[in-house]
C-alpha cells in the first residue's frame, strides 16, 4: 500500500555529518527502533545519499526526462545542502529535477542550509526559504560536538514545525497538492489551546504561550488574553477546546498542576478535546474518527492528587522549565503523528471494494476506554455498525483489546481492534 506522507533525507556522500543528521530525523519522525513503544509508530523516513549510482539513477519520486508522476502520496524531500551540493553537476541536476516534479505533483521541498554556499544553487531550490541551523550570534568557541548538537536539535524543531503545519492543513477537508497550475492558500500557523488551573497552573502556562510564540509557525490560545473582555465565555472556550473541522485550535496543551483535576472547566476542556470527531460526513470520511492531538505536561508539587480518565493514552511529559522549547517539539511530534495517522486510516477505509464493510472503523490515536465508548455511542446513534476498529501501530496490549472489543460491542461478538499495519497485510 501506498504511504500517505513520507520523508526522504538527501546528502552528499562526502558530507559525513549527513549520516548523523538523518540517522537523528528518523529516530524522531519515524520512531527509535529501540524502543518497543516507538517502533513503526511514525511516519516513513528514506535516506538518500547523492550523486546516486548509475544503477540507480532515480529514486522512485523523480524521473528523468519522462513525465511519469511521482508514487501517490504527500512527498517531503529534505536535502542537507552542503559545498559539495552546489558545485557537483550531476547533484545540481537531480535536485532540480526534484524541485519540478514535487511542484509539479504536489508535495514540499525543504532545503537545509549546512554552509554559507547552500544558496548558489539552481533557482528551482534557491528560491525556496531554506532551514537554516546556524545562527549568527552562535557563540565561536563552541567546539565541533556543541555545535553539531545544536544543529541536531534545530534541524528536528524547525522540521517538526514545518511537517506538522503541512499535516494539519493536508487532513482538512477539500486540501489541495501543490501543483504549477494552482498553488492554493500557505498552510495556516497551528493554533494551540493551553489548558490550566488559575490556582497553580498560570506562570507554567504563561511559559509555554511564551515558547508557542517565538515558534513562529504557531499560535496560542491563552484565555486571559484570547476572551473579549464583557462576553460570555463558555461558548468561546468550547469552540477553542473542540476537536474537528473548522476548529478554533488544532491542538492542546494541559499543565497538569496539583488542582487542575478537580477544576470543573479544566474537566470539560480535555473532555472536549478527547471526544472523537468524523473526519467527513459521509464514505470513508465517516468512518475515520479523530481526536485532537494533546500533550500533558506534569507540574505537581504536593504529595497527591488524581488523574483523569479522559486522560486515557494522552503522552505525558515532565515539566522542565530549562527546556519550554522541547515541550513544544513534543507537542509537534504529537500533531503530526496523529494527522498522519488520520491520512493512514481513510487511506485503508477507502482501499475496500465495491461492497465494503461500513461496520470497520478507524481512530487516528491509540484508543482508551472513554474515547472508544464515544465512538461506539455515535456510531449506534446513526443506527450504523461497529465490527472492527482499526489503530495506529504499535496498537496496544492484548487483554486491552479483548476489554475495550467487549465493552463496545452491541452484540455477541466482541468489536475487532487492529491495527493498521495488521489491516495492510490483509489486503490483496
Amino acid at each position: 500500500m501506498s504511504e500517505p506522507v513520507r520523508i526522504t533525507l538527501l546528502w552528499h556522500r562526502e558530507r559525513a555529518e549527513g549520516k548523523d543528521l538523518a540517522a537523528t530525523v528518523f529516530r524522531w519522525f519515524r520512531g527509535d527502533p529501540d524502543d518497543p513503544g516507538e517502533v513503526g509508530r511514525g511516519l516513513p523516513v528514506h535516506y538518500r545519499c547523492l550523486p546516486l549510482e548509475p544503477a540507480t539513477a532515480t529514486d522512485g519520486s523523480v524521473s528523468r526526462g519522462s513525465s511519469d508522476p511521482t508514487p501517490p502520496g504527500f512527498h517531503i524531500a529534505v536535502p542537507l545542502v552542503d559545498e559539495h551540493l552546489v558545485v557537483d553537476p550531476a547533484c545540481r541536476a537531480y535536485l532540480t529535477d526534484l524541485a519540478n516534479g514535487i511542484n509539479r505533483v504536489g508535495g514540499l521541498l525543504v532545503p537545509v542550509a549546512l554552509a554559507a554556499s547552500a544558496y548558489q544553487l539552481p533557482f528551482a531550490v534557491s528560491r525556496l526559504n531554506y532551514l537554516r541551523l546556524d545562527r549568527t550570534l552562535d557563540p565561536d568557541h563552541w567546539g565541533w560536538e556543541q555545535r553539531s548538537r545544536v544543529r541536531r536539535e534545530r534541524l528536528i524543531s524547525l522540521l517538526t514545525q514545518v511537517v506538522a503545519r503541512e499535516l494539519s492543513a493536508l487532513s482538512e477537508p477539500g486540501a489541495l497538492p501543490k501543483n504549477h497550475n494552482q498553488e492554493p492558500a500557505l498552510p495556516p500557523p497551528i493554533k494551540v489551546f493551553i489548558s490550566h488551573a488559575k490556582a497553580d497552573g498560570v506562570r507554567e502556562a504563561e511559559a509555554l504561550r511564551s515558547a508557542i510564540l517565538n515558534r513562529g509557525q504557531l499560535q496560542a490560545f491563552y484565555d486571559e488574553s484570547d476572551l473579549p473582555i464583557g462576553y460570555a465565555f463558555e461558548h468561546l472556550l468550547n469552540q477553542a477546546a473542540v476537536e474537528g473541522h473548522g476548529a478554533e485550535t488544532q491542538a492542546m496543551v494541559v499543565v497538569f498542576s496539583d488542582t487542575y483535576p478537580s477544576r470543573p472547566w479544566c474537566q470539560r476542556e480535555i473532555r472536549l478535546a478527547r471526544q472523537p470527531r468524523q473526519l467527513g460526513t459521509g464514505g470513508a470520511g465517516a468512518r475515520c474518527w479523530r481526536v485532537k492531538p494533546l500533550v500533558i505536561v506534569a507540574t505537581l508539587a504536593g504529595s497527591e492528587t488524581r488523574m483523569l480518565s479522559e486522560a486515557g493514552q494522552v503522552p505525558l511529559i515532565a515539566w522542565d522549565p530549562d527546556r519550554v522549547g522541547r515541550i513544544i517539539d513534543f507537542l509537534l511530534r504529537e500533531i503530526l503523528l496523529l494527522r498522519y495517522n488520520e491520512l493512514r486510516g481513510l487511506a485503508l477505509l477507502q482501499t475496500e471494494d465495491a461492497n465494503p464493510d461500513l461496520g470497520r472503523h478507524a481512530i487516528n490515536c491509540l484508543p482508551d476506554v472513554y474515547s472508544a465508548i464515544e465512538i461506539a455511542k455515535s456510531v449506534a446513534a446513526t443506527g450504523s455498525a461497529l465490527t472492527e476498529l482499526l489503530i495506529p501501530p504499535p496498537g496496544i496490549s492484548h487483554d486491552d483489546r479483548e476489554r475495550i472489543g467487549r465493552l463496545i460491542s452491541t452484540g455477541a461478538d466482541p468489536v475487532r481492534i487492529t491495527t493498521f499495519d495488521e489491516a495492510e497485510l490483509q489486503i490483496p
